[in-house]
């Protein structure tokens, strides 16, 4: 299914809980490169962070936040990025090495990684180069990963409210 292009903007009205959920989805095509996918999941580490601190401290109130970033090779190249609401900002770097460097001991990680690697033809043993993407990780790589992903001329944005 395609999802739409341009501002798509809906309001549902469900449910008797005094809470309202939004989420809003980006979506786009995306060129699939290892740094491509490390980049967009690095936004969303740093959006999540930056959502959470905005929410919790400015909003005054406590606020689940959900960043959820996918990305697909078949059929088409094409990247989602979910927003939902319900370490600072620069720990983000150390926070990816140390998840890195603990998935390496899970047989679930490298299970996936592999798997991954098979399915589209890439060396494996890019698996064991992802310190250097850490590395090259900078603030402008991420505002730039942030004005290609987060497009606000492209996007869809559900609010649900209670019934009452």
């Amino acid at each position: 299914m395609e999802p739409p292009k341009g501002v798509v903007e809906k309001t549902v009205r469900k449910g008797f809980e005094p809470k309202s959920l939004v989420q809003i989805i980006f979506s786009g095509q995306f060129e699939w490169t290892s740094w491509n996918r490390y980049e967009i999941i690095s936004l969303a580490d740093v959006l999540r962070i930056k959502l959470r601190e905005t929410l919790r401290e400015d909003m005054g109130g406590i606020y689940g936040v959900g960043v959820r970033p996918s990305f697909s090779r078949y059929p088409d190249e094409e990247y989602y990025f979910a927003i939902s609401f319900g370490c600072a900002p620069e720990k983000v770097e150390e926070i990816q090495r140390r998840r890195w460097e603990t998935g390496l001991r899970k047989n679930g990680f490298w299970l996936n990684a592999l798997q991954t690697h098979y399915l589209h033809g890439e060396d494996p043993g890019n698996i064991l180069k992802y310190g250097e993407l850490v590395g090259k990780l900078t603030p402008d790589a991420v505002r730039r990963a942030a004005r290609t992903y987060l497009d606000t001329g492209n996007y869809v944005k559900v609010v649900l409210y209670p019934e009452g």
